[in-house]
């Protein structure tokens, strides 16, 4: 199909490619050769065309996919998925992201790995990547970490914690039980690049924790992990924080009285040397009445940072995230005022002697509005991730700040995303991948959920590839002049709103139709088609559990369709017309 797109001063003809397992948005290449112009250098940060008149010929495509924004015109992303043997789709759906749902935590292992974590399902459309997921930026691919007896994904619930250690095992922790099928791998659990495994037992076959892991930190010697588990592995004192040495669990310290030190759940776990610093929703840490949602362990003893001048603690709410350099100590959250401090709103900073504003809102107030998720540090740059908006007064830099040491800044130009941030990692490269609860990046819908800021503009992490018909199918039928007719349980097939539970392949334009509509947009069939048939003439007949197709009363479970003059029709009635 020859399609021609006018967009400013530049009339670019292309040639949309549709075919097999390609990518979701078409590629294109020029239909005559012509003087070439460097796509990249043509290319605005959101990707779209930047069109100033000097600009004369035609463009190289190739390599290149091209989405049609009926706002923007032409949007450009280099190319990351090709065909391959084999099976073919009937089209396709709308593009959509890899991920299906909320990303929860990122980290990434020493080879360049992206390990991903939430409440996903079949990311990129693999039946067994549910709820973690693998991208490789090398092959541009998402792959599972195993997968169940039945082919699906190894994990019954979400993700909320992920780490790596120097030989390459990624710890995850979260909401899941049995993973792989191992009664003891509850809550958290091991996988080396091969198979699963559990951080010990609790003689009973069950697992160590008996409830949800939130964080985990990794260190040469030990794993330390957080959540809202008591009693690990039978210990009175490992209440909402345990170390785990490689064969045995142990406590951190206690109440003085048996119990654990902290007495609410855990959500961030660093390490500055020889120093945990650990927050939460925790007070009063080991009887310290100082110690409320934040708190350093020694190795020995827990200790407060600083307070609020009246002996309680420096912090009026819980801690989500926790991060230390050499020499300081940074905290996201929900508190306000650190320290009696206005501006120490949501983050602060910690230099060993007393807490600091990051900025403020030019009010003496925060510069942050609203919680912080997550905190990354790269070079001198902070990166901060949360439920926030217009950080430091910067319009675009809402959910994702960047903190410098003196200003804060958004990433990009323009507002990239449109809802709350989860976590937040920086790459050996400064690529700096995010997750969260956002349905779009920068206007691209396959950016959601997750996305890779790349310098100079926001990335997707490949695509799913959504199938025309998200949903069952009960008949098929192949009509004399080759099209064929699918009837099921679907609706919008390939993204048309008349498409439902009927709708028509057309092998020779490799393009989906809807069979009429009801009138309001909507399909002419409002419920299951179940059997199909055509007659000699062309006809199709279909039946099933729907009533009034197209808006006739008498047609109801049966009804018949005329492609010459594309209407419905009953086949009878039974004399009151119904």
């Amino acid at each position: 199909m020859l399609t021609t797109i006018r967009y400013g001063t530049l009339i670019v003809a292309l040639v949309l490619v549709l075919v097999g397992a390609a990518a979701v948005a078409p590629k294109v290449k020029p239909v005559a050769a012509a003087t070439a112009t460097p796509v990249a250098a043509l290319l605005n940060a959101d990707g779209t065309l930047r069109v100033d008149g000097a600009v004369t010929g035609a463009l190289d495509l190739t390599g290149w996919d091209v989405a049609l924004d009926p706002a923007r015109g032409p949007v450009l992303r280099p190319a990351t998925q090709t065909g391959t043997a084999g099976w073919e789709h009937l089209g396709v759906g709308p593009a959509v992201s890899a991920l299906s749902s909320v990303v929860s935590s990122i980290v990434i292992d020493n080879s360049g790995k992206v390990y991903v974590g939430g409440l996903f399902v079949d990311a990129a459309n693999i039946a067994a990547a549910d709820y973690i997921a693998r991208w490789d930026p090398v092959t541009q691919q998402w792959s599972a970490l195993g997968s169940s007896s039945s082919g699906n994904g190894v994990l019954n619930r979400h993700v909320e914690a992920l780490a790596v250690d120097g030989n390459g095992n990624l710890y995850v922790g979260g909401w899941f039980t049995d993973v792989a099928g191992i009664a003891e791998a509850d809550y958290v659990a091991r996988w080396n690049g091969t198979a699963w495994s559990a951080l010990g037992s609790y003689g009973s076959g069950n697992g160590v924790l008996s409830g949800a892991v939130f964080d985990i930190h990794v260190t040469a010697s030990s794993v330390y992990v957080g959540g809202n588990f008591t009693d690990v592995a039978g210990i009175a004192a490992a209440d909402y924080i345990a170390r785990w040495d490689g064969t045995a669990w142990s406590a951190l310290g206690s109440n003085g009285s048996g119990n654990g030190a902290l007495n609410q759940p855990v959500n961030a776990i660093t390490a500055q040397g020889n120093n945990l610093y650990v927050g939460g929703s925790f007070t009063n840490a080991a009887g310290i009445a100082a110690a409320d949602y934040i708190a350093r362990w020694d190795g020995t003893a827990w200790s407060a940072l600083g307070s609020n001048g009246s002996g309680d603690g420096a912090l009026s709410g819980f801690v989500h995230t926790v991060l230390a350099t050499a020499d300081t100590v940074y905290v996201g959250g929900t508190f306000t005022n650190a320290a009696g401090i206005s501006a120490a709103d949501y983050i602060a900073v910690w230099n060993g002697t007393q807490w600091l504003a990051l900025g403020d809102n030019g009010s003496n107030d925060g510069a942050i509005n609203a919680p912080v998720n997550k905190l990354a540090i790269a070079g001198n740059n902070l990166y901060v991730g949360g439920n926030f908006t217009d950080a430091g007064g910067q319009a675009a830099a809402d959910y994702l700040a960047v903190w410098n040491g003196t200003n804060w800044t958004a990433l990009g130009n323009h507002r990239a995303f449109n809802d709350i941030i989860l976590d937040v990692v920086v790459d050996q490269n400064g690529n700096v991948y995010v997750g969260g609860y956002f349905s779009t990046t920068v206007g691209q819908p396959m950016a959601a959920f997750i996305a890779m800021w790349a310098g100079s503009n926001w990335e997707a992490l490949g695509r799913g590839r959504s199938s025309a018909l998200r949903g069952s199918v009960y008949a098929l039928a192949i009509a004399p002049d080759g099209k064929v007719y699918v009837g099921g349980r679907f609706a919008n097939a390939a993204g048309i709103a008349e498409a439902d539970n009927v709708a028509m392949w057309e092998p020779a334009t490799q393009t989906w139709s809807a069979l009429g509509n009801n009138g309001s947009g909507d399909g002419a069939l409002n419920d299951v088609v179940t059997a199909l048939a055509i007659a000699p003439d062309g006809k199709v007949y279909a039946g099933g559990w729907f009533a009034n197709a197209a808006g006739i009363a008498e047609a109801d479970s049966v009804a018949m369709w005329e492609p010459a003059t594309q209407t419905w029709s009953a086949l009878g009635s039974n004399g009151s017309g119904d």
